[in-house]
C-alpha cells in the first residue's frame, strides 16, 4: 500500500531564541571568529532549494548560526527512510518536508530566525510569482535540472548562489560557489556536461556522514559570502575515502559558457 502524501500550505514560524546567560550570548565563541559578523548574518535572508538531506544540513547550521530569515523550498514529503539522515521524526512521515523542517529547526534557532516553509520546487515558486529575493541563494536538491535551473535564475536576478550534491555512492561531493560579478563563473562554466546528464539521484544511497560534509562547506560558503571570513576557492570537490584527491579552486569564468560565456552580466 502506498503511504499517504500531504503537502499543506506555507508555513511561516519564528524561533524563540536563547537569552543571554551571566552576560554571554549563545553566539558569542562565532563572533570572535576573524571576519565573522553576527549583523551580517543576522540580516541576511537566504533561499535553500531542497530540504532533504544536504539541505537540513545546510538549515540547521545556518539556523544555529542566527542567520534572520531562512525560506525553504521542497515539494517531497517524509518517509521513513530519510529519519537515519534528515532532521526528521516519527511525527514528520508523509508530511511536506519544507514545513516539517522549518517547524523542527524552530526549535534549534539560538536567535529570533523567521522560517518559511514552502511545499513547492523552486520552478513551481517561481510560476507562482513567489518573493525570491535573497541576500544568497543554496541549490541543494538531488538532481541536476534545478541546479541548472537555479543557477541561472539567480544569476540573471544577482543573487550569489551555492550549489552543492553528493555522488550515488556517498563518497563524493562538491560545493560551488556563484558570485554576481562579471568575471564570476557560472555553474556551466566551472561543470558544462551538467547540461547534458541531467543526473538524478532521488533514491541515492544516503548516510549522513557525507551530508554533514558538505553541508558544512555550503554553510561556510554562505557565511563568506556574507561576511568578511575569507573563501580562496569557488569550487571544492572531496571524496570520504580518499579515493581522489581533494580539488579546491578559484574557477575563471569560461568565455565559451553557454550560458554566460561574452555576456557583459
Amino acid at each position: 500500500m502506498k503511504p499517504p502524501s500531504f503537502s499543506g500550505r506555507p508555513v511561516k514560524i519564528r524561533a524563540k531564541g536563547i537569552k543571554a546567560e551571566y552576560g554571554m550570548t549563545a553566539t558569542a565563541r562565532q563572533e570572535i571568529v576573524p571576519g565573522f559578523s553576527q549583523k551580517a548574518l543576522g540580516g541576511a535572508r537566504i533561499v535553500l532549494v531542497g530540504a532533504g538531506g544536504i539541505g537540513g544540513q545546510i538549515a540547521g547550521a545556518l539556523v544555529r548560526e542566527g542567520v534572520g530569515k531562512l525560506v525553504i523550498l521542497d515539494r517531497d514529503t517524509v518517509d521513513v527512510t530519510n529519519l537515519s539522515r534528515q532532521e526528521f521524526f516519527k511525527k514528520d512521515l508523509y508530511k511536506n518536508k519544507a514545513i516539517c523542517l522549518a517547524k523542527n529547526l524552530a526549535l534549534l534557532g539560538v536567535a529570533k530566525t523567521i522560517l518559511y516553509g514552502i511545499p513547492m520546487h523552486l520552478q513551481e515558486a517561481v510560476v507562482k510569482g513567489y518573493d525570491l529575493r535573497c541576500s544568497v541563494a543554496v541549490i541543494a536538491v538531488d538532481n541536476d535540472e534545478p541546479r541548472v535551473f537555479g543557477s541561472r535564475l539567480f544569476r540573471d536576478k544577482g543573487i550569489p548562489t551555492v550549489i552543492t550534491g553528493v555522488s550515488t555512492d556517498a563518497d563524493r561531493g562538491y560545493v560551488f560557489i556563484q558570485g554576481i560579478s562579471p568575471e564570476d563563473p557560472c555553474l556551466l562554466c566551472v561543470m558544462p556536461e551538467i547540461v547534458t546528464t541531467n543526473e538524478r539521484n532521488p533514491c541515492a544511497p544516503g548516510i549522513i556522514d557525507i551530508l554533514k560534509v558538505a553541508g558544512g562547506y555550503v554553510a561556510f560558503g554562505v557565511v563568506a559570502l556574507l561576511t568578511n571570513r575569507k573563501a580562496f576557492w569557488n569550487y571544492r570537490q572531496f571524496s570520504m575515502s580518499g579515493c581522489l584527491p581533494e580539488v579546491i579552486k578559484r574557477y575563471p569564468k569560461n568565455e565559451s559558457c553557454l550560458f554566460c560565456g561574452g555576456r557583459n552580466d
